[in-house]
């Protein structure tokens, strides 16, 4: 993706990707992605969002880095 994240590999404990044609969707459902991914791996401190707009397909790619 376009942005480069400076944090030790070991502080990250998942990282959720996706697509989506807007960012106002990605906003929207960040919450909703975190509390799924709660559940799954349990508690984590904070979170990180990056996105990359692929004008080729007129979408945006999405990650969300979750840390201890």
């Amino acid at each position: 993706m376009g942005s480069v994240m400076n944090v030790k590999n070991d502080s990250v404990v998942y990282v959720s990707h996706g697509t989506s044609r807007d960012v106002e969707t990605i906003i929207r459902l960040r919450s909703w992605i975190e509390d799924e991914i709660k559940a799954m791996i349990g508690e984590y401190s904070t979170t990180k969002l990056f996105t990359d707009y692929k004008p080729d397909t007129e979408t945006f790619e999405f990650k969300i880095v979750f840390f201890k």
